[in-house]
């Protein structure tokens, strides 16, 4: 996690058409956490770090709010 005294975070994303991979870094570019949400307007599933659960997201924007 970030340092008390430094507390911006910069999020990366790279949305494909059916899946947007996302990470999150601290200002010395060490990533903190990353993941992907694959099968959007399907059986879609989101997966963090080793964990991964299927949720209903039925477009990108809802995806994003799942992020």
């Amino acid at each position: 996690m970030p340092k008390a005294k430094d507390t911006a975070l910069i999020l990366v994303l790279n949305a494909g058409s059916s899946s947007i991979k996302f990470a999150v870094f601290d200002t010395d570019l060490r990533q903190e956490i990353g993941g992907i949400v694959e099968g959007i307007g399907g059986a879609s599933t989101i997966k963090v770090a080793d964990q991964s659960r299927a949720l209903p997201f039925i477009d990108h924007k809802s995806a994003l709010s799942g992020i």
